[in-house]
């Protein structure tokens, strides 16, 4: 009996489909569409969302770019990253070389014998990601509905001990994945393949209900979709709600423009929050299909629409750069300083920022940073 896993981000279960339970057209039909996007799609979005990736690390690395709010941010690119590698290599590698190579080296041999540390990295990274973004919205929330208490606990080691909190929380949460699965020999696909076959098998503790269902499932779905949903939610509301309130109340003040500087870092991350949130609710909403149903009589179904929530994460884990750039002023300034000529006129630096400046208007606006000690993005 042959089985193929297939690694998910969506759903932490080890999804293992019997194919020789599986007619030809619909394992056809699933793998035109895993080799679509995770052949096909995912390498575009990968190899953008690293330009993306590395220059927003570098931008935010900048001494210009040093401010407490910002040490979420740098952790929340390097969470991006790892979490666009480490998933590539789980997806993308694997489907290449089943479909292009050879089915038994994709199959039994790559996904074996690198799943487990691959399914690990993942979830790990994935979850870090997660609570990366909650924190980043609880700052926010304090820092604009409690100013008085953010000036209190608004401090680089608080911030430095919370993104240790959240690495420490996800390594140690993932660590019952490592037990759950081995390797065992099996029966290749091509009876004249020359080396060992092998495939996942779930250990005696992976078999058990706590796990299967408590916690890769239950768990799962609670830890890492319920609870920062919701929150995301109900913060992005609450911060929305009191931007408005002060907006109205500026209207009337004469120092309106400087105030709505110091905005833009929250509404470069209430952008960041509201594109995770959409992406997360379709990831929860397609939890349920494992919470209900346990015959996977629908498997070939579930895996596609697994398949393409993944893209989705890897899409919003590659597109931060995005709204960086065309949002947040002060990294847009410092993007151009960084990497866009002086000589560039005009039209060549609103191709590349949205906008248009020229090297005196930096250096005008730096000068008025510099006088105002404004804390913006």
């Amino acid at each position: 009996m042959k089985h193929q896993f297939r690694l998910t981000m969506n759903s932490s279960e080890l999804f293992v489909d019997n194919i020789s339970n599986t007619t030809g057209d619909n394992e056809e039909n699933l793998w035109d569409i895993q080799f679509a996007i995770y052949v096909i799609c995912n390498p575009v979005v990968i190899t953008f969302g690293y330009i993306g990736n590395i220059a927003t690390a570098i931008v935010l690395w900048q001494s210009k770019m040093a401010s407490i709010t910002n040490l979420f941010l740098r952790a929340l690119v390097v969470s991006d990253m790892a979490l666009v590698t480490f998933a590539s290599l789980g997806m993308t590698l694997p489907t290449l070389v089943t479909k292009l190579v050879n089915k038994d080296l994709g199959i039994h041999v790559i996904i074996p014998h690198g799943f487990k540390a691959i399914d690990y990295l993942t979830m790990t990274s994935q979850l870090c990601n997660v609570y990366v973004v909650v924190f980043v919205a609880i700052e926010r929330y304090i820092a604009i509905c409690h100013p008085m208490k953010h000036v209190y606990i608004h401090s680089k080691t608080k911030v430095l001990s919370s993104i240790a909190g959240i690495l420490i929380f996800a390594v140690c949460y993932n660590l019952p994945r490592v037990a759950s699965t081995e390797i065992a020999l099996t029966s290749c696909f091509d009876e004249k393949y020359p080396y060992d076959c092998f495939e996942i098998r779930n250990t005696d503790f992976g078999s058990t209900f706590s796990y299967k269902s408590v916690y890769a499932v239950w768990m799962y779905t609670v830890v890492c979709f319920g609870i920062p949903i919701l929150t995301l939610m109900v913060l992005n509301i609450m911060i929305l709600r009191k931007l408005s309130e002060m907006r109205i109340r500026r209207r009337t003040l004469e120092a309106y423009t400087s105030r709505v500087k110091k905005d833009n870092t929250t509404i470069v991350i209430v952008l960041i929050v509201t594109v995770f949130t959409i992406c997360q609710t379709l990831g929860f909403l397609n939890q349920f299909q494992y919470l209900i149903d346990d015959t996977k009589d629908n498997a070939s179904v579930q895996t596609n629409i697994t398949v393409i929530i993944n893209f989705l994460f890897m899409i919003n884990s590659s597109t931060n750069f995005i709204i960086y750039i065309c949002v947040g002023r002060k990294f847009r300034q410092v993007f151009m300083q960084t990497f866009c000529s002086k000589k560039w006129n005009c039209r060549a630096s609103c191709c590349c920022s949205c906008c248009c400046w020229s090297t005196r208007a930096y250096d005008i606006s730096n000068v008025s940073l510099k006088k105002l000690h404004v804390d913006k993005f």
